[in-house]
């Protein structure tokens, strides 16, 4: 396993889960 590469689909699925959270505040 490629530490690397893990740590970078952590840190995309991170900015993913902040831009659908700012969507939802943002409805709400």
């Amino acid at each position: 396993m490629n530490a690397k590469r893990s740590l970078m689909a952590v840190a995309m699925a991170m900015r993913i889960i902040l831009i659908l959270w700012k969507n939802v505040q943002r409805n709400a």
